[in-house]
């Protein structure tokens, strides 16, 4: 009976005890993207994958200049004369190159939402007509 009885009352009150709170902060219909907001967005990623895209060639072309330079420096013995500096700023411009891709496609669909959205949000603005103060609907 001992036991009977706090587990019947835990059961009763873990009923009304809620372990997460719903948040009053966030609407409860689906947000609608700002085209603004996206168009920024887009033009974030697009500077991000240019400087990217830049700065990985440019290390490529001075790895590549410094490997060349490197090759032609051997000693007597047919070693070459130090590491390969080179070949390590090669890799990491192709490294830059290839993590500067995504933000490219990520700006195009970000760019292509906007367009969308903007459009949507003209296309109701267009078929809505005021009246002496009052919204009415030409659908």
């Amino acid at each position: 009976m001992k036991t009977i009885l706090p587990a019947f009352l835990l059961i009763c009150f873990s009923i009304s005890l809620n372990a997460q709170v719903r948040d009053t902060t966030r609407p409860e219909i689906p947000l609608q993207f700002d085209p603004d907001l996206l168009f920024h967005k887009a033009r974030k990623q697009t500077i991000t994958a240019v400087i990217l895209i830049v700065t990985g060639a440019g290390m490529v072309v001075a790895g590549y200049i410094m490997a060349l330079k490197n090759s032609l420096n051997y000693n007597f013995e047919g070693a070459p004369s130090s590491s390969h500096p080179g070949v390590i700023a090669i890799l990491a411009g192709i490294a830059s190159v290839i993590a500067g891709v995504p933000f490219i496609i990520s700006s195009g669909k970000k760019r292509k939402q906007a367009i969308l959205q903007f459009q949507k949000r003209s296309n109701t603005y267009s078929r809505q007509l005021f009246y002496k103060g009052d919204l009415v609907s030409l659908d």
